[in-house]
């Protein structure tokens, strides 16, 4: 995906606790490229992962309304 100056895109983080058993996995920050090569963008939304210690990520989409900032779907 390519962007022109002004567009914005946005993606999607998901993340599940769905036992009660084994360690908690606590993430304090995620890197973001770009793309392949470039320098990440460090984001810190210190996510708890539960115990199931994974991540989710959807692909990235131009965003058509604006910054996606606060949207619960960005």
């Amino acid at each position: 995906m390519t962007l022109r100056p002004g567009e914005a895109a946005v993606s999607g983080l998901a993340w599940r606790n769905t036992t009660e058993f084994g360690e908690a996995v606590t993430v304090p920050y995620v890197r973001v490229r770009a793309e392949a090569g470039s320098d990440p963008v460090m984001v810190a939304p210190h996510l708890d992962l539960g115990t199931t210690g994974e991540l989710g990520v959807r692909a990235w989409r131009k965003d058509e309304g604006g910054s996606g900032a606060g949207r619960p779907d960005a």
